[in-house]
């Protein structure tokens, strides 16, 4: 998909991020969030997937 100058520029003026990285720059939040603890150099470390 092409980026539009034109309206990213208008969505950078109006501060309207949101709408500039998913629609524009095709970004969107993850549908899960995954946390698993992985054991490492004995101890226990928090890994966020």
């Amino acid at each position: 998909m092409p980026l539009n100058f034109s309206q990213t520029r208008d969505l950078l003026h109006g501060f309207n991020f949101k709408d500039l990285f998913i629609e524009q720059l095709g970004w969107s939040n993850p549908p899960a969030y995954y946390a698993n603890i992985l054991p490492r150099d004995g101890c226990r470390s928090l890994c966020a997937f």
